[in-house]
């Protein structure tokens, strides 16, 4: 069974942003994430610490985006609420907008 995915204003606004070419394959690897919520890594410290991230490539010759959603999720109710969107960059990691 599915969760049901819920977007912060945040993550939603910075997907209905993104590349038009790109954007069907982000919202594909959403949707598998919706069918498996622990396809993400837990991040362990840093100011996402606690959070879920997963992480995926797009392939539009020449170019390869590795993007992430940052997303917390809950067993009981079968929901994944995605808190945000764009590059996942640095050590401790953070979310970089995607232009």
């Amino acid at each position: 069974m599915s969760y049901r995915i819920e977007l912060s204003e945040t993550a939603a606004s910075k997907i209905r942003k993104f590349r038009p070419d790109i954007l069907p394959d982000a919202m594909e690897e959403i949707e598998r994430l919706g069918a498996n919520p622990r396809l993400g890594t837990r991040i362990p410290e840093g100011p996402l610490a606690g959070r879920m991230a997963y992480t995926f490539r797009v392939f539009r010759a020449p170019l390869v985006l590795k993007l992430t959603v940052l997303y917390q999720f809950t067993e009981d109710e079968k929901r994944i609420f995605i808190t945000d969107f764009g590059l996942l960059e640095g050590d401790p990691p953070r979310i970089v907008d995607v232009d």
